[in-house]
């Protein structure tokens, strides 16, 4: 039903009562397979740790960060008490906004990992916390057409410029992956200029509401059933690594899970359980004329 003179007579409303509410469920998922994945014997190994090896490279890049062995300690056991209780957090009206911004400040901090994909990645979950405020908040937190309008231009640009990238695999003349780096290192001060935005708008707007985000949840999952199949493929996903379907884009990005060749290092789940051996078919790279390999 619309009504006229209401928010309800908005598109973007209208999306985002429909989207915010799977949404909520995806993000809560995400973080549980990002924490969960973790609890394997690699991750806690100082040695081996994803966590500890990332805060060296960070504190190495900037200094002023500790580096030491109780550094990269807390760096292991705070990463994933961080990521556990950001979606606790968010689920509950008393915390959210700490959540919020418990959240913003903890990928804000990943991504001074120089990981291009780190920052990327930061980005996007910043943008996701959206999905947990109200309605109202969310539509005062909308910049105005001209910034809109800029960031149009900025999308098309950038679109061009991966265009090129993709033709520059097929024309071997055509080499633009110094300007890439250039891209990269744009994209990483924008990311941070984003996010103090993201922050100041977001804090300003509650205060001069003078309102907390403890309202019930704008939209209701169960208006849209069909929705809930995202939410399916995407636990699906996650859990992928334990039955042996996939390690790739499976959320075990930097947690030290390895359940390749028959084995898994997770202290709850056992390698028993895989019902493909899609990862036991291993190989060894002789030589390779990728950089990065």
């Amino acid at each position: 039903v619309v009504r006229e003179g209401t928010a309800d007579t908005d598109l973007a409303s209208r999306w985002f009562r429909a989207a915010a509410p799977w949404l909520r469920i995806e993000l809560c998922l995400l973080y549980f397979f990002t924490a969960f994945h973790k609890l394997n014997i690699s991750y806690f190994d100082i040695d081996w740790s994803c966590a500890a090896k990332m805060h060296r490279e960070i504190s190495a890049w900037m200094p002023l960060l500790p580096g030491g062995n109780w550094a990269q300690h807390l760096g292991i056991y705070g990463t994933l008490i961080i990521e556990t209780a950001i979606p606790v957090m968010l689920l509950f009206g008393r915390t959210r906004v700490a959540g919020v911004i418990l959240g913003m400040l903890f990928h804000g901090l990943l991504a001074l990992h120089p990981h291009a994909g780190l920052f990327s990645f930061s980005a996007t979950m910043t943008a996701l916390f959206t999905a947990f405020i109200p309605l109202e908040t969310a539509a005062s937190l909308r910049p105005n057409e001209r910034f809109l309008k800029g960031w149009r231009w900025g999308l098309a640009i950038f679109s061009g410029f991966y265009i090129l990238w993709v033709v520059s695999n097929w024309v071997p003349w055509f080499n633009i992956e110094e300007q890439l780096g250039v891209i990269t290192k744009v994209g990483f001060l924008t990311y941070y200029l984003y996010l103090g935005i993201g922050l100041f708008l977001f804090i300003r707007s509650i205060q001069t509401r003078g309102t907390e985000i403890q309202s019930r949840f704008e939209g209701n999952s169960l208006a849209y059933p069909l929705l809930s199949a995202f939410a399916l493929l995407l636990f699906l996903n996650g859990f992928g690594p334990y039955l042996g379907l996939r390690t790739q884009t499976s959320f075990s990005m930097f947690s030290n899970l390895h359940t390749e060749n028959g084995m898994s290092n997770h202290l709850i789940i056992p390698s028993g359980i895989q019902i493909t051996n899609w990862q036991r078919d291993l190989v060894e790279i002789i030589d390779s004329n990728d950089p990065a390999l």
